[in-house]
């Protein structure tokens, strides 16, 4: 266990390499998004370091709304899926709060709902497995790990911090909450879920704009997110 800030396998660092042209124009003109473990300048948001959006996150105290753009349901179309990447550990605890004393960063409350296709029916008892880096990018084979099992409702609820950025070949990842969901009769789906805003999102060659997430900020100065998960 180390906590050196980690580089992904050379399989996804050759997957990365055949990024879209967009990445590569923007790796050439430089990143303008602030580095991690930088203090974010004024006007950005000091969850990720990112620019503030100015459109689709809310920035109210309260939950943001039931259908916003990045939740899947806003559609209600199967919730796309996502590399694993090199960090997955099988067997997590069974656990909805994944911050331990002493941990740091910007405390995520993140909820949402498990449903089938058509988003009529809710799969309660379903398995929600998330995964991630800590506030600095690093991953750990027995932190910010856990899993939990979807209520008669079809809820979830996952107490965490917003992950940091970590290299990528030579570009920094957007951060990124792992997850999989699994259910009975349904295909297990293995995606990531992505911020709002965050300066790296452009020049990602993995993410889909489907699983970005708007922010929405408590008065305490942590942050709240919502994503419906629907299994094909």
């Amino acid at each position: 266990m180390s906590s050196a800030r980690p580089r992904v396998s050379v399989e996804d660092r050759r997957r990365f390499l055949r990024a879209t042209s967009l990445g590569f124009a923007a790796i050439a003109l430089g990143c303008r998004g602030a580095p991690p473990n930088i203090e974010a300048p004024s006007g950005n948001d000091t969850a990720t370091g990112a620019p503030k959006p100015t459109t689709g996150a809310s920035t109210s105290a309260g939950d943001p709304p039931e259908l916003v753009a990045g939740d899947a349901t806003a559609e209600c179309r199967d919730t796309d899926d996502n590399i694993e990447g090199p960090y997955f550990k099988p067997k997590s605890p069974l656990r909805a709060d994944l911050v331990e004393s002493g941990m740091k960063g910007v405390r995520l409350t993140l909820r949402g709902r498990v449903l089938g296709t058509g988003c009529g029916v809710v799969l309660a008892g379903a398995v929600v497995d998330f995964w991630q880096a800590d506030a600095a990018g690093a991953y750990f084979d027995d932190k910010f790990r856990g899993h939990q099992i979807v209520q008669p409702d079809g809820t979830y609820e996952l107490h965490t911090v917003i992950p940091g950025h970590y290299l990528n070949g030579e570009q920094y990842r957007p951060a990124h909450v792992h997850v999989k969901v699994k259910a009975p009769g349904h295909p297990l789906l293995t995606t990531q879920l992505y911020f709002d805003g965050d300066p790296y999102n452009s020049i990602d060659p993995f993410i889909k704009k489907s699983l970005i997430m708007p922010l929405a900020s408590a008065a305490d100065g942590a942050k709240k997110a919502r994503f419906d998960f629907v299994l094909a």
